[in-house]
């Protein structure tokens, strides 16, 4: 999976629509791999993917 960081972040899941904008993410792009992903699920430091 290919991802960039939003450059915010919040404690409460209500609060990912205010940062949610363009404007505040990286440029650079990160490489997960199926098997990080299942680890960052597993300790819950995922709670939702959100594909566009």
């Amino acid at each position: 999976m290919y991802i960039n960081y939003n450059n915010y972040e919040t404690d409460r899941r209500t609060g990912v629509d205010d940062i949610d904008l363009k404007k505040n993410y990286s440029y650079e792009i990160y490489v997960l791999t199926n098997k990080d992903i299942l680890s960052m699920h597993n300790r819950g430091d995922i709670e939702d993917i959100e594909r566009k």
